[in-house]
């Protein structure tokens, strides 16, 4: 059988599938598609049009920190807001060591300048990295907690 536009003749698997035009002289649009994660080795490939597979793809790239924040860029976490300047080191960030330093001195704080100085001490700690937003609030749970146990 030839193709109905052209007259090359038709592989005979188009021929079998119901088709009538080559692929260069096809109308139908070509398809994207899709990759989905079930689970870090249960994954498919979905097959939806082109500019449904393209506007996916764009919005699940990486944008920072390793994660989807496409759509939540904008009045996202405090966390996602600071910015790390190129060549900062980040290998101390949050260890046990200044974890431990940064609640020594807040617990001082706490006892000589009250809960107000201490808070502002490991918000300060926090925003200059010192620490991560989990210690951070570790640590203002435990100081609420001693100054409402006094």
């Amino acid at each position: 059988m030839k193709c109905r536009s052209c007259t090359k003749q038709l592989p005979s698997k188009r021929i079998e599938l119901g088709f009538t035009h080559c692929v260069d002289c096809s109308t139908v649009d070509t398809y994207g598609t899709v990759g989905i994660t079930y689970h870090k080795t249960g994954n498919t490939v979905q097959h939806v049009s082109k500019e449904t597979a393209a506007k996916i793809n764009k919005d699940s790239r990486r944008n920072t920190y390793g994660s989807n924040l496409g759509s939540i860029k904008s009045g996202g976490h405090k966390e996602f807001d600071r910015k790390i300047e190129k060549g900062c080191s980040t290998a101390f960030v949050g260890n046990d060591k200044m974890f431990e330093r940064v609640g020594e001195e807040a617990m001082f704080k706490l006892d000589l300048l009250g809960l107000d100085k201490a808070l502002d001490f490991i918000k300060r700690k926090w925003d200059s990295l010192a620490i991560t937003s989990d210690q951070y609030f570790r640590l203002k749970k435990i100081l609420e907690e001693m100054t409402l146990s006094k």
